[in-house]
C-alpha cells in the first residue's frame, strides 16, 4: 500500500502594512487626475470646436493613463 501524504498546512499570509501618507496622496493625485481630464474635456471641446464627445473620450485616455502611472507608482513600492 502507498503511504499517505501528509496534510500541509497553509502558510500564514503575511499581512502587507498600508501607509496612511500613500493612501492619502493616491486619493489626492486622482482628483487632481480627474480634474485634469475634466479640464481637458472642456478645453478640446471649446477650443477646436469638436464635438463633446469626442473630446470626452479623449480626456477619458488622458485620466486612463494619468491613473495607470499613478496607481503603478503607488502599488511598486
Amino acid at each position: 500500500m502507498r503511504k499517505p501524504v501528509p496534510y500541509k498546512k497553509a502558510e500564514t499570509i503575511k499581512k502587507i502594512k498600508i501607509d496612511k501618507k500613500n493612501i492619502i496622496l493616491f486619493i489626492l493625485s486622482e482628483i487632481v487626475a480627474i480634474i485634469l481630464a475634466i479640464v481637458t474635456t472642456a478645453t478640446i471641446s471649446l477650443l477646436f470646436n469638436i464635438n463633446p464627445t469626442i473630446s470626452t473620450v479623449i480626456a477619458a485616455l488622458v485620466l486612463i493613463t494619468l491613473s495607470i502611472f499613478i496607481a503603478n507608482k503607488f502599488l511598486s513600492k
